[in-house]
């Protein structure tokens, strides 16, 4: 069986999505990767494929990790741990409102980008609701030297300059959540891209990591991944079980037929 080669988009319930040249497939990890520390796959990792196997990760070139929480008992190092590969730039995501920028958040995220080599800006959305806010940490980042810039999704203010920031880079979003980091990719992508977004948005909610066209946007990384939150799924759960009848009376364990 020939080897292929694949870049990691985001991990799945049945994997990992990967993309290849043929196209996108879900690809299981081979055993021994499992149990190795340093063989976490994470997106933007380069990866080498046996049919639908992951059997081994390309060397890479940067890595954006995380230091991992360390237990009650404090025993032991806190180790590393890896949130995307292959990274060229970190962007923090913050609002003028809705919610309200938290420069403890946007220090936190730079602070990590630091830690891990990486280059870092930080972009302000909706500045239709609160223009002075841009103004108020323009002067706050200006003393550390990290780039401001402005955006509205609504107002389409800042997009081509994000645009230009993003082109030929991989880059991870960051944030908090409800800044407006997936407005902000789905208008950051390409033409291409924004077809192929609309297409699947029947089968994903856009919280996503994805890829973009190369020649334009190279690729685009959420982080943290939204749908991995207690509070999304509560919510949606909530929708889901507000439309289930209430079950008109008990039925006892006995009178239920046997599974097949």
């Amino acid at each position: 069986m020939s080897a292929t080669s694949g870049v990691v988009l985001a991990r799945t319930a049945g994997g990992y999505r990967v993309h290849t040249d043929a196209g996108e497939i879900i690809a299981s990890l081979r055993g021994k990767l499992k149990y190795q520390d340093s063989g976490r796959v994470v997106p933007g990792d380069v990866v080498v494929l046996e049919g639908s196997t992951i059997a081994e990760i390309r060397p890479r070139r940067s890595v954006l990790a995380r230091r991992a929480a360390q237990g009650s008992s404090g025993a032991g190092p806190r180790r590393a741990q890896p949130v995307a590969a292959n990274v060229d730039q970190v962007i923090v995501v913050t609002s003028a409102r809705d919610p309200e920028p938290s420069p403890r958040m946007i220090d936190r995220f730079l602070v990590i980008a630091e830690a891990n080599g990486l280059p870092a800006a930080v972009v302000l959305n909706k500045i239709e609701l609160d223009r002075a806010v841009e103004e108020t940490l323009a002067r706050r980042l200006k003393t550390a030297g990290y780039q401001l810039l402005g955006t509205s999704v609504k107002a389409d203010e800042g997009l081509p300059a994000l645009r230009d920031l993003l082109r030929g880079r991989h880059s991870v979003f960051t944030g908090a959540s409800g800044a407006g980091k997936s407005s902000l990719l789905n208008q950051a992508a390409c033409r291409r891209h924004q077809r192929e977004m609309a297409d699947r948005q029947a089968h994903d909610d856009g919280r996503r990591a994805g890829a973009c066209c190369r020649r334009r946007v190279r690729r685009r990384y959420a982080w943290p991944p939204r749908n991995r939150r207690l509070g999304h799924r509560s919510q949606r759960a909530g929708r889901l079980l507000s439309g289930i009848p209430p079950v008109p009376r008990s039925v006892p364990l006995r009178q239920l037929p046997p599974p097949r």
